[in-house]
């Protein structure tokens, strides 16, 4: 049973968001879908899902999506609500057991739309970071022999086949 008490406008935009996740990685899978239906029954336990949210549903077009819109009527719920619902659309996108980075982004943005402190979906999302190879030598001193069946062989060690040193030009 759902601990959120939402209007029907509430819902509708809930089930936007829900329908945003399990769309943002450009293939709305049939996990995502299940779980969508089990988080909106939980809402409403004991009846159908109201005919302006099965409607709402039906009409949903992920090209029309603005998460400022869809959270408008979420907004002001309290603190602990935004969390649980963000907690449901990650839930919908771990729903198909992989997880992209069009999905964190969605994750990311759906959470500052609802004014969600980044320390509680912080463990949901991957942070990149950008890494510089290091640079290729010009030069190596550390060669080897290396006796193979066709004779001896040198190869640069720490940089073979990319390096540019003078042993490496003469293998």
């Amino acid at each position: 049973m759902s601990t959120l008490s939402l209007t029907i406008t509430q819902v509708c935009s809930l089930a936007e968001l829900l329908l945003g996740a399990a769309n943002a990685d450009g293939d709305f899978d049939g996990h995502e879908a299940e779980t969508i239906g089990d988080i909106l029954r939980a809402i409403f336990p004991d009846q159908q899902l109201p005919p302006e949210v099965t409607g709402h549903l039906a009409q949903f077009d992920v090209d029309e999506l603005v998460l400022a819109e869809s959270t408008k009527s979420l907004v002001h719920l309290p603190t602990q609500d935004r969390e649980a619902i963000l907690n449901l659309i990650v839930k919908v996108v771990e729903a198909d057991e992989i997880h992209d980075l069009a999905e964190d982004e969605y994750i990311q943005h759906a959470a500052e739309a609802l004014r969600v402190d980044e320390s509680h979906y912080d463990q949901f999302t991957v942070d990149l970071i950008e890494i510089t190879p290091p640079p290729i030598p010009q030069s190596c001193s550390d060669i080897r022999h290396r006796a193979t069946t066709t004779g001896a062989e040198f190869y640069c060690l720490i940089c073979r086949p990319l390096c540019r040193c003078s042993v490496s030009n003469q293998i």
